[in-house]
């Protein structure tokens, strides 16, 4: 089973950060799950979750301006994850960062399922976990609490299919400013 690039050493990690183009409105490096880079029909990128900020404080909920030219976006369905990535800026990331995680809209949050890392050290016997990762677009620079987000759509090819533990990402609560996970009990059971 081929399971793509695999992940980067500490040099290959920090040389590829220098080189990934950013978000113009947080900052932020483009990556392949929360900021990927979306193309609106403008023309212009902006990341998934600056996107996603902007969209619930918009009263128009079918459109949203962009943030450089204004121009009207119309919001597909599914949401602002929806849009097209701009894979002029995808294919500048590393090998290991190409692929495009699924990412879905729950209420205010980003929600994305995170594989259990293929390099991690399991022992006999030990099953590997997915997590459920959240990010709550409705408050800039911090997180609401823990709740339980709704599973992924039943058509999500990456639908949790054994659910152990669900973690939430709270910006702020680990050293530094730094993200941290905090785990939460699973609600959605084994389908």
């Amino acid at each position: 089973m081929d399971w793509g690039p695999s992940p980067p050493n500490q040099t290959e990690l920090q040389a590829s950060q220098q080189s990934i183009p950013e978000c113009p409105i947080c900052y932020g490096p483009y990556d392949n799950i929360f900021q990927r880079p979306l193309l609106l029909p403008c023309a212009h990128t902006f990341c998934l979750e600056c996107l996603s900020r902007i969209c619930i404080f918009v009263k128009q909920a079918q459109t949203f301006p962009c943030p450089l030219c204004r121009a009207q976006v119309p919001v597909p369905d599914g949401g602002i994850p929806k849009l097209p990535p701009n894979m002029d800026v995808v294919t500048q990331f590393p090998p290991w960062l190409q692929t495009l995680q699924e990412v879905w809209l729950d209420g205010h949050r980003l929600c994305w399922i995170k594989q259990p890392s293929l390099s991690c050290q399991v022992s006999a016997g030990e099953e590997t976990r997915e997590m459920l990762v959240t990010v709550d677009a409705s408050r800039q620079g911090q997180h609401a609490a823990p709740s339980t987000p709704s599973p992924p759509p039943p058509h999500s090819p990456s639908r949790c299919q054994t659910c152990r533990l669900l973690l939430e990402l709270v910006w702020g609560q680990g050293r530094g400013k730094e993200p941290a996970l905090v785990p939460l009990s699973c609600h959605l059971g084994a389908t």
